[in-house]
């Protein structure tokens, strides 16, 4: 994989993340059985999810976006070369 690649997929990685908590900002877990399109949104994530999706615990999937996510974002951003919203 060239260094390209890499960060193409750093950036994917970052977009996708960065959508996940945007959906669950305001929401609270309670959310994910009550709100078929929020449910719809965070389940289908890829790889473990898109192949078991029909055996994926909301418990874990909630900490996963609500405790996980935000500094996986702040990690790729660094990666990325991101000061603040701007990459340099």
């Amino acid at each position: 994989m060239t260094r390209h690649d890499d960060a193409m997929s750093l950036r994917h990685m970052l977009d996708h993340a960065t959508e996940a908590v945007e959906m669950a900002q305001g929401r609270r877990r309670d959310d994910l059985d009550s709100d078929r399109q929020l449910n719809l949104c965070l389940v289908r994530l890829r790889n473990r999810l898109i192949h078991a999706y029909d055996k994926v615990d909301f418990n874990i999937l909630w900490d996963v976006v609500q405790l996980d996510l935000p500094p996986l974002i702040e990690q790729l951003k660094t990666a990325l070369g991101f000061d603040g919203e701007n990459q340099i």
